[in-house]
């Protein structure tokens, strides 16, 4: 049978409206069997997804900044090399064309010397063929001379 209302709450009052007893270290128990479980299964599995997410991502960022900046270190050293190699390429290029513009120097000297001297052996030809001539033209024309004097005075004589 129910009873009214007004005399049941002095029942539950009395009574509470939770009873606590030895129960309670069931429940506890039972709490924390169920928190590792739960802290187990999903809080350490969200962990471990949460640790690959950041190695996918970030790992996978950091990884990439990390080669870009051996790579850019591999571009300075190459660049630094590279200008080494151009330095002493340039300092090659200049020896061996400082060689050379002695080597022609020489031979242009040698080449000189030579034609100078053939340039005066023609001319001593030259000059030789010249006197020759010079002395046959005088000879010619002293014997013109003298035959256009015979002719000129030997006529008027």
């Amino acid at each position: 049978m129910l009873l009214p209302i007004s005399e049941q709450v002095p029942t539950l009052h009395q009574a509470g409206i939770v009873d606590v007893d030895a129960s309670i270290l069931v429940m506890a128990g039972l709490f924390l069997v169920f928190f590792f479980l739960y802290h187990r299964i999903f809080v350490r599995g969200l962990v471990d997804v949460f640790e690959k997410r950041h190695d996918l991502t970030i790992g996978s960022r950091e990884a990439a900044e990390s080669a870009v900046k051996t790579a850019e270190a591999k571009i300075a050293e190459y660049d630094t090399r590279i200008g080494e190699v151009r330095r002493r390429g340039v300092d090659e290029t200049k020896r061996v064309r400082a060689e050379a513009e002695l080597a022609e120097r020489a031979q242009l000297d040698a080449v000189k010397a030579e034609v100078g001297k053939e340039i005066e052996g023609g001319l001593n030809d030259l000059r030789a063929t010249a006197a020759t001539a010079r002395g046959e033209l005088d000879s010619v024309a002293r014997d013109a001379g003298n035959r256009i004097a015979d002719r000129i005075l030997g006529g008027a004589a």
